[in-house]
C-alpha cells in the first residue's frame, strides 16, 4: 500500500511541476492520501476508513488516522486531519 501511495504522490508532484498554468494552492488533493501520509506509520482509522471504502452513511470533514508517532492537527483545503493513538490492545500484540 505504501508503495502505491508513494508512486501516486510522486506522479502528482511531477504533474503539478510540469503544468506551469496550474496553481498548487487551488489543485484539488485527495484528502485520504494526505491523511495516509501524515506520518510514516499512518493508517486510516475509524469513520475515515469507512468513508474510504464507501461504507459510511455520512461524509465528515475530519479525517482520522491511527499512528504511534505524535503529530499536530492540520487543517488543509477545508479538511481537518487528526491523529488517534494506536489502541493499547494492538500495542500489546506488537502490531
Amino acid at each position: 500500500m505504501i508503495f502505491w501511495l508513494d508512486m501516486l504522490c510522486s506522479r502528482w508532484a511531477n504533474w503539478i511541476a510540469s503544468c506551469p498554468s496550474v496553481d498548487p494552492e487551488t489543485v484539488p488533493v485527495d484528502p485520504f492520501l494526505v491523511a495516509a501520509r501524515m506520518t510514516e506509520d499512518a493508517v486510516l482509522g475509524y469513520h475515515t476508513a469507512l468513508e474510504f471504502h464507501g461504507r459510511a452513511y455520512s461524509v465528515h470533514w475530519r479525517l482520522v488516522y491511527v499512528s504511534a508517532t505524535k503529530s499536530l492537527p492540520l487543517t488543509f483545503q477545508s479538511h481537518e486531519f487528526r491523529r488517534a493513538p494506536v489502541p493499547p490492545p494492538l500495542l500489546a500484540k506488537g502490531e
